[in-house]
């Protein structure tokens, strides 16, 4: 995907969930912030020779670099997610609690999901 389609398509995803949500900008943010970093995170765990022509799982990465870059990016969302919400640092560890539990809880739907496509490509 071309890193265009990928900022437009990261604006859009949380524009809509800030439409639904009630939340205007936050997740637009947060998520455009991600389309922006993910080449150059991508390219902190892959050559970009290899970058070409893979998709990114943990299956085409390997599980190393897959979960470091999850991580990553994960966490870099979550705190500019939950820092725009709350706005302030007054209630700072509020923030230090609610970024890594967040983050798990998401970390553990990606893992889910990486299990769940790893089974149906096993099928095919």
């Amino acid at each position: 995907m071309s890193p265009n389609l990928t900022l437009i398509l990261g604006f859009l995803l949380g524009f809509s969930i800030d439409v639904l949500s009630n939340t205007p900008g936050m997740h637009a943010s947060a998520t455009t912030l991600i389309a922006v970093l993910r080449y150059p995170v991508l390219r902190l765990f892959v050559l970009k020779e290899e970058l070409g022509s893979k998709d990114v799982s943990e299956k085409s990465l390997g599980m190393g670099a897959f979960w470091k870059y999850t991580i990553l990016l994960v966490l870099i969302h979550h705190t500019a997610l939950f820092c725009l919400e709350s706005f302030s640092f007054i209630n700072w560890l509020l923030l230090l609690v609610k970024i890594p539990v967040c983050s798990l809880l998401t970390l553990l739907f990606i893992f889910a999901l990486e299990r769940i496509n790893s089974k149906e490509d096993a099928k095919s």
